[in-house]
């Protein structure tokens, strides 16, 4: 039975020079890092944010997701988000205006739930 570390058996691969980094990491860079993370954070005027945008899922079913993409095929909006906007933004305008101050009023809420929970998670 061999040795599983065979003494007389040479590397195949040659490594090259050693690869060292140029600046060393220590525990004071750490600290200086977070210090500075918090000063941004501090300095942003996120605590001013009256709206946030990113990207949300909802659930359709083919046929919705079907039109929305046949009038982006056809160029009448950008994409099948833009044919969603679009056919949400004509829907809102035929609502009455007291329909729609109270729509406009739901959104404004949401759209500060939004914010704080986009806040919330930030700061986490």
């Amino acid at each position: 039975m061999s040795l599983i570390n065979n003494p007389n058996k040479k590397d195949p691969l040659d490594r090259g020079h050693e690869i060292t980094p140029e600046k060393e990491f220590t525990l004071d860079d750490l600290t200086e890092t977070k210090k500075k993370e918090t000063q941004e954070k501090t300095l942003s005027s996120k605590d001013n944010v009256s709206s946030v945008t990113f990207y949300a899922n909802i659930r359709i079913n083919n046929h919705i997701k079907n039109i929305a993409e046949a009038i982006a095929i056809n160029g009448y909006s950008k994409s099948q988000k833009d044919s969603i906007e679009k056919a949400l933004n004509y829907f809102l305008d035929s609502f009455s205006k007291d329909e729609r101050r109270g729509i406009e009023t739901s959104i404004e809420t949401l759209e500060q739930r939004d914010v704080f929970q986009k806040h919330k998670k930030l700061s986490n």
